[in-house]
């Protein structure tokens, strides 16, 4: 298996190199536009999660979704297949790159971005409070890098916040599943395919919940699964359910899938 790792980085080390430098690239450019559009105003804890959030799935879709394409070129394929390693070798360490080492690789890109910028975007906040005569005083409160991994205090807007960027990362991993099913299942054009039948997908999940989940309120019944009162009814569990499916049961699903769709490959 470390073998198999360590081959699959000396073949790929490159295109990842390139991926990486990328998407740097893209995110430095976008924090720019960000601060150029809506001034410092964009740097605040929400901007930042908002920023973190849709890079993540953007970048990480790309990755996941073309990860295997090797498997709809004949010539590629075939060095794909005569790989000296089980299929669930390979699932592994496919699994080990899509999941494991882009999260990493993208958190370290996203504050590599963010730290400067929210230094940046607090030294602009500070001369407009300076130009409207209120100097560094109790008024001024510059804007803290968000963390990823605990909220810095126990205050509910940090707390809010952590609890969010989390489940939009649990939430990220099964979308992340999907496209690398989508790779291994369609044969031509997988991404954009893929593409397409998660808008579908996503359609008709709105929906779903829309019919299915609606109080008497007019609210979803996942606003009050947030709560701190929720509505304890049927629905209310029916809904925590969908929720830890969701975050826990779906990406291993459409990982098992992929197995057997590599299989059939290898076949």
């Amino acid at each position: 298996m470390t073998h198999l790792v360590l081959s699959h980085w000396a073949e790929n080390r490159k295109r990842y190199m390139l991926f990486f430098f990328a998407m740097l690239g893209l995110m430095f450019f976008g924090a720019i536009c960000l601060l150029i559009s809506a001034n410092y105003s964009s740097f605040c804890e929400e901007g930042q999660m908002g920023m973190f959030m849709f890079a993540l799935y953007a970048a990480g879709c790309i990755f996941s979704g073309t990860f295997l394409g090797a498997l709809n070129h004949k010539g590629k394929a075939i060095t794909f297949i005569m790989q000296p390693a089980s299929v669930l070798e390979k699932l592994l360490c496919a699994m080990f790159y899509v999941i494991v080492v882009f999260f990493v690789v993208y958190v370290i890109t996203f504050y590599l971005i963010d730290i400067p910028f929210v230094a940046i975007a607090n030294n602009f906040k500070k001369a407009t409070y300076q130009l409207e005569g209120n100097y560094y005083s109790e008024k001024f409160t510059p804007y803290q890098v968000i963390n990823l991994f605990s909220a810095k205090d126990n205050t509910s807007k940090a707390l809010e916040i952590f609890g969010i960027v989390w489940y939009a990362i649990f939430g990220f991993w099964a979308v992340q599943a999907f496209y690398f099913c989508g790779s291994t299942y369609f044969k031509k054009f997988a991404f954009v395919k893929t593409l397409l039948a998660s808008f579908v997908l996503f359609v008709f999940f709105i929906m779903f919940i829309v019919l299915c989940f609606n109080n008497k309120t007019g609210d979803t019944i996942f606003e009050n699964y947030f709560d701190e009162n929720p509505i304890y009814n049927a629905r209310y569990y029916y809904a925590g359910f969908l929720i830890c499916f969701l975050k826990y049961g779906l990406a291993p699903i459409l990982y098992f899938i992929s197995y057997y769709h590599i299989k059939e490959k290898e076949v």
